[in-house]
């Protein structure tokens, strides 16, 4: 489960997507699924997908595979 650190709600979260489609949260440091992605997503909170090699923005692209 991602959680948001407590007085961050100014920037968004920074995922990382690595290689075999694991995503980093850089916030708390953990992994994260796409699933968790799409929820946190929808929840409202600001997150930003990035390729880790790259830098692509990918955020569309990753919410997107949900519908």
């Amino acid at each position: 489960m991602i959680r948001k650190p407590e007085g961050s709600a100014a920037e968004p979260m920074l995922i990382k997507r690595y290689a075999g489609c694991r995503f980093y949260n850089t916030v708390t440091s953990s992994y994260a699924t796409p699933a968790e992605l799409r929820a946190l997503a929808g929840r409202g909170e600001r997150v930003i997908v990035r390729d880790a090699r790259s830098g692509d923005d990918i955020t569309g692209e990753i919410i997107e595979q949900a519908n």
